[in-house]
This record gives C-alpha cells, sequence and structure tokens, in this order.
C-alpha cells in the first residue's frame, strides 16, 4: 500500500509543480551529482563575470534531522501543499501507533512508541521529509542561491564585492534559523561552515566573513566536504584485483565525474596514479609504461572515462524540463576562454565539437519523468495471430505474417510500414516510413536518427515519423477511419505500450492528439519478424 501511495503522490507533486526544483533528493532522474553541478557552475559563471565574482557559499548541518520530523506539523504541511480528504487521513493514521526497538548481539530491546521523526524502512518516509523540507525556499534572499539534498544544505551568494554576500547570506540565514525553529529543528552551528571560492588566492587566505546563525559564528574552511565531495579527499589506494578495483575503488575516483572533469591536469593525475597503481597489481610489469600497463589489463584510461561520463551527464540534463535544478545554469552559460581552467558545460561543448557529435539523439532514451499510457482506443498486437516457431521456414514464417497484416488490416484504415536501423547497432542510424492510404496514394519518407543511435531509438523514430506523416495532412485523417502501424520491433512497441522513454511519451502526445480527432489507432507488429 505505501508504494501504492507514494507512487500517486510523487506523480501528483512532480505534475503540480509542488516539489521546489532546489530539492534533489530522493526523486528520479535527481542525483548528488545534480546537485554539485549547480553549485560548481554557479561558482565558474561567476568567474567568467568581468570583474570576477566571488562567491561566499554556507554548508549547513542540521541534527538529527529525520528523527526530529514534528509530526503534526508535518500533516499541516501536506494539507498547505494541497492534499486533502482521504490521502491526508490515510498519511495521519499511517504515524499513529508507530512503535521501534533495537536488536543488539541477539537481543532485542522493549518496544518504545515514536513520538517524533518518520519511520526508517518506509519507502514513504523519504518523501515526507522532502515535503516536510519543502518551504525553506521561503526565507531565502532574493539574490541567494540554495541547493538541498535532502537535510544537505547549501546557500550561496556571488557578488564582486564580497561585503555584499556577506550581507544576503546573513539575511538568508536568519530566515533559515527562524524556518528551522518553527519546525523544531536543531542547527548544528559547530559542523556548518563557510567557504570563499575566488581566482585570487590571496583573498581567499586573509578576508573573514563575519557569518553567524542564531547568533553563533560559523567558522571557515578552505576545503568543504559536500556530498561526499572534498577538495583532497581522493579515494583509497586499489589492493586487489581488477574485479575488485572496478566495483569498490573506481567507483570512488568517479564519483560525480562530470563536476569536476574540468580541474587542472595535475589535479586528475592523482587520481590517474591509482589506476595505474592497480595495473601493477593486477598483473602488468612494474617497468611497463602506465598506458600499456592499462591496455594490459582491460582499464580504459578514466580520462576517456571521464570524458564519456560528462557527455552522458550533459545530454542527460538537456532532455530534462525548466524545472530540474541542473537546467538553470544553461541558459546563462555562455562559452568563455577569459578563464584558463573550463567548466563542465565548456568541456562538453569542447569534446562533442571534437568529436563531431550533437545532443540530437541520445536524449531519446532517457527515462521521463512521469510515465504515460497510451489512449485507451490505441490497441497493441506483439504476437503473430497464426501460432509458429522461430525453427519454421523461412517461407513459412513469411506467409502467417502475411495472414496476421491481413487480419489486422482493417477496411479505410490507413496503413504504415516502418523501419529504424543504424550501423552495427551504434552510429548513422536512419529510419523509414511507407504510408499506404486506401484510395491508392502512398507517401515515403526517409529521416536520418543521429550519428550516435541504436536500432531500438531508429525503431521508435521511425514510428514517430509514421505518425507525424499521417497528421500532416488533414485529407487523410478525414478520409480514413484510423490507422494500423506495423513495424518490425517488439521492443518499441512494448515501450511505447508503457511509456519508458521520452520519445514513447513523445509518441504518446500524437496518439493523444488522433484520439481527440475521435479517430480510432491500431499499432501493431510487423508479424514477419515479430519472433526474432
Amino acid at each position: 500500500m505505501e508504494w501504492v501511495i507514494h507512487r500517486r503522490l510523487m506523480n501528483w507533486l512532480i505534475e503540480n509543480k509542488k516539489l521546489h526544483f532546489y530539492q534533489t533528493a530522493f526523486r528520479t532522474h535527481h542525483s548528488t551529482t545534480d546537485q554539485l553541478f549547480y553549485l560548481n557552475q554557479s561558482i565558474i559563471d561567476g568567474f567568467q563575470e568581468k570583474p570576477h565574482k566571488k562567491t561566499l557559499a554556507v554548508f549547513l548541518d542540521i541534527s538529527a534531522a529525520f528523527d526530529r520530523v514534528w509530526r503534526q506539523k508535518l500533516v499541516h504541511t501536506i494539507q498547505d501543499t494541497g492534499i486533502n480528504c482521504k490521502a491526508l487521513l490515510w498519511i495521519n493514521d499511517f504515524f499513529k501507533g508507530r512503535k521501534f526497538s533495537v536488536r543488539f548481539n541477539g537481543a532485542l530491546s522493549e518496544s518504545r512508541r515514536m513520538w517524533a521523526g518518520v519511520s526508517q524502512g518506509s519507502v514513504l518516509s523519504p518523501l515526507l521529509f522532502l515535503i516536510f523540507m519543502n518551504t525553506i525556499h521561503h526565507h531565502i534572499h532574493p539574490d541567494t542561491n540554495i541547493a538541498c539534498y535532502a537535510d544537505d544544505i547549501a546557500v550561496w551568494h556571488s557578488h564582486n564585492d564580497i561585503t555584499e554576500s556577506e550581507k544576503a547570506l546573513n539575511t538568508t540565514l536568519k530566515g533559515i534559523a527562524e524556518w528551522a525553529e518553527n519546525l523544531k529543528l536543531t542547527i548544528n552551528a559547530d559542523k556548518t561552515n563557510y567557504c570563499i571560492f575566488s581566482t585570487d588566492r590571496r583573498h581567499r587566505s586573509s578576508f573573514n566573513a563575519n557569518i553567524k546563525i542564531q547568533n553563533s559564528q560559523i567558522k571557515k574552511v578552505d576545503l568543504p566536504t559536500y556530498l561526499g565531495l572534498c577538495g583532497t579527499s581522493w579515494g583509497s589506494r586499489p589492493q586487489t584485483l581488477k574485479s575488485t578495483f572496478c566495483t569498490v575503488i573506481r567507483p570512488v575516483l568517479e564519483y560525480a565525474t562530470p563536476i569536476w572533469t574540468p580541474a587542472s591536469i595535475s589535479v586528475k593525475r592523482k587520481l590517474d596514479s591509482v589506476q595505474h597503481r592497480a595495473a601493477k597489481i593486477i598483473g602488468a610489469v612494474s617497468s611497463t609504461n602506465n598506458e600499456k600497463a592499462e591496455q594490459e589489463c582491460g582499464l580504459p584510461p578514466l580520462e576517456s572515462r571521464r570524458k564519456l561520463a560528462t557527455i552522458k551527464f550533459i545530454n542527460k540534463l538537456r532532455s530534462y524540463g525548466l524545472d530540474h535544478i541542473s537546467r538553470r545554469v544553461f541558459d546563462k552559460w555562455k562559452h568563455s576562454t577569459r578563464l584558463k581552467r573550463s567548466s563542465t558545460l565548456q568541456l562538453d561543448s569542447e569534446i562533442r565539437k571534437e568529436l563531431n557529435l550533437d545532443h540530437s539523439s541520445l536524449e531519446f532514451l532517457q527515462e521521463p519523468l512521469i510515465s504515460k499510457n497510451p489512449p485507451k482506443n490505441t490497441y497493441f498486437e506483439l504476437e503473430l495471430l497464426q501460432p509458429c516457431s522461430k525453427k519454421e521456414d523461412p517461407v513459412t514464417l513469411r506467409q502467417k505474417g502475411l495472414e496476421t497484416i491481413a487480419i489486422l488490416s482493417q477496411d479505410n484504415f490507413a496503413i504504415a510500414y516502418t523501419d529504424g536501423s543504424s550501423d552495427r547497432s551504434l552510429s548513422n542510424g536512419g529510419a523509414g516510413i511507407i504510408l499506404l492510404l486506401p484510395d491508392g496514394n502512398n507517401y515515403k519518407h526517409k529521416i536520418n536518427t543521429g550519428i550516435i543511435t541504436s536500432n531500438f531509438t531508429s525503431e521508435l523514430v521511425a514510428i514517430r515519423e509514421a505518425l507525424i506523416l499521417y497528421q500532416q495532412n488533414p485529407h487523410v485523417i478525414d478520409s480514413t477511419e484510423g490507422l494500423v502501424i506495423f513495424s518490425d520491433s517488439k521492443s518499441a512497441i512494448e515501450a511505447i505500450r508503457n511509456g519508458e522513454t521520452n520519445i514513447s511519451c513523445d509518441i504518446i502526445t500524437l496518439l493523444e492528439q488522433l484520439h481527440n480527432k475521435r479517430k480510432s489507432l491500431y499499432p501493431a507488429m510487423d508479424t514477419r519478424t515479430c519472433q526474432h
């Protein structure tokens, strides 16, 4: 039951834009990397200004936030969000009678009532905590940025005069302190710290801001740790074989890769040296140069993996809507060579230019924020209507396929045959469509599906283009009762039926447009190849 409530509640919050963009925890397509990207790019964008802006950032620590959630206040916050009636009553009952116990050395303690906090282990608890924290943005200075990952909060302000940032942040921290007090949360001033980001090292070390929260002075740090990322922490030394290195050590070396890939070569060499030593431990001769040692052990260079991760990360972000936290920096970003250092967006641009890549194809495969269901009068056939086996000869299979096509092809319906493919299922994709009308006319259309693509994506593009082609001419829609689409990709049809990818949702939107015109639709498999 909790899973059902969680899914419906999360979908409602997303559709109605109730969760603020700054909160990236426990949400589909959001991660700590998104949070770090937003903060990092904001700092670098300030450096690009002339005169360059310094950034003053405060990293807040809330003591035992999950365990101190004020339940009565949470219920009121949920109601203020717009959730009422049975859902609100169910959530209120969800908290009643909760007990907990502790197991230690095989012994179980007595059960105790839980009077505060959200239940540990419940799938619903993280979402309820997000709603509880969702009102913090009302207390932020207009020029101050904020990013939250659950209770890990960062606030920052960029200005060429650091004293202006100091004033803005003190105003914001005063508001956050009032917000925390109203929610009965405790901000740990001892673990809260601030850092100055500037291109001038002397300024970073000499200036001490007067930053306070709840009348407590916040200490300054030169290397803040935020969401597991720190300026000097770069992972443990590898001491085991390749499988352990790839599953335990390398993920540490590559955490939040797109954020720090633009770092200086000297910094990245420290990380690369870990893999170089691992290659020697795995079995490469100690006198072998690093590049050949990696080749012998089958370890791709970390720099190549970092560049690939950067491209994939930026491409993923481009497929999201403007309500996603990371998309906030795209419109402001400008390619600049003013600074010697690069940024994630600038590096992505340089890599794509070097490899002659574009953003148009990879985004199709991203999972949508909210899946969509096809209209009710859209029907799917995924198997041949005549029983068959792959072991049957091609002539028999073809005949059964044609029989199925004949059965599914209805009178006065347009028929579309679609196909898509790519070179070795990786690149230079294309799609083709033939649209046959009852009056004997037909239309043909071909389209490129991208330099980097797959057969699956190309098949989906072909189906999408068939629907677009069918809708382009009003006469075609008016003169037919519906459309039958035959495709040789069972996986593509299943993706449309389940709304699994962004392009699938595009296709469902086109189906809805036709549904609104009261036309029956009947997508189906090309039965000649559905058994492959």
